[in-house]
């Protein structure tokens, strides 16, 4: 994964704003550059510089009328608790905003080259038609909950480099997923096509004995024919991704506490609470068990 070592917060030396945490006073990541900032309640001439990283904010408390302007006109929108903007890579930004209390913020910047490096593992040869993600305001759950826990691991001093270098591509692949424009997807191959229904058969009989068989006969395939389709598709035997989509079922589910490790297995297609647990134990390294015990 590439990464960059960020020296200094974007908005250093705003009259506007304060920057009460920061990953550079803290932990120094390389792959991403978290803070807080708290912004005043009125800001009439706010100019950010364009930057060669893709930043995205949440707020996380207060509201206000915010307005950006763009080709000589003004766009508004109102802010508040979990509002979410994004501004790609490139793009100076003309700001102006009006409410009654301090507006507090969580700012990300993602290095341009971490996220041209997802965009090429996505799409290929037609990463370079991605438009990167620009939203005056909007909201994504998923994206409010990636930003509070990147700021959660700041303040904890707990979350080291690896943490911060999966969570920027993890979200760096759900923006250009989910918020970025991106060139038509060309018609999947026929095998493609069939590996997906066998990997939506799994999900949906994920309780249930499958058989080789079973798999096959979703795909319209002999067995033979289906384990080598299969395999030269996905890297791996059919077992083995069946073996690992019953896993993280089981994990999701022993993230929650209103299952038993026996209705887990049960619902996850384990022929016994044991075979889950040595199951869980040569992937993770560890039983369901102590997995659960060691959740927040």
């Amino acid at each position: 994964m590439l990464s960059l070592v960020f020296t200094r917060l974007p908005h250093e030396g705003a009259h506007w704003a304060t920057c009460s945490l920061s990953s550079l006073d803290r932990t120094n990541w390389a792959s991403v550059l978290a803070y807080q900032l708290d912004c005043d309640p009125v800001a009439d001439n706010v100019n950010l510089p364009a930057l060669p990283d893709q930043m995205v904010m949440l707020v996380t408390a207060g509201s206000t009328t915010i307005e950006s302007r763009a080709g000589g006109k003004w766009r508004r929108s109102v802010y508040g608790p979990g509002t979410v903007a994004m501004t790609p890579p490139g793009q100076a930004t003309h700001l102006r905003w009006r409410g009654t209390d301090r507006i507090r913020t969580i700012q990300v910047y993602l290095p341009g080259p971490v996220t041209d490096q997802v965009a090429l593992e996505m799409y290929g040869q037609d990463s370079a038609g991605v438009s990167r993600p620009h939203a005056l305001a909007t909201e994504d759950p998923l994206i409010a909950q990636i930003l509070r826990a990147l700021i959660s691991g700041v303040r904890s001093d707990g979350a080291n480099e690896l943490y911060a270098e999966s969570a920027a591509t993890f979200l760096s692949a759900h923006l250009l997923a989910r918020h970025a424009g991106r060139p038509p997807a060309a018609a999947p191959p026929r095998a493609d096509r069939r590996i997906a229904t066998v990997m939506s058969y799994m999900r949906e009989n994920l309780d249930q004995p499958i058989s080789l068989g079973d798999m096959a006969a979703a795909a319209g395939l002999s067995p033979f024919h289906f384990l080598r389709v299969f395999k030269a598709a996905t890297g791996q035997t059919p077992r083995r991704s069946l073996s690992a989509m019953r896993l993280r079922c089981a994990r999701r589910y022993l993230e929650r506490a209103d299952l038993s490790v026996t209705e887990i297995s049960e619902a996850c297609g384990f022929a016994t609470p044991s075979q889950l647990a040595t199951s869980f134990r040569q992937e993770y390294g560890m039983s369901p068990t102590d997995f659960r015990r060691r959740r927040p």
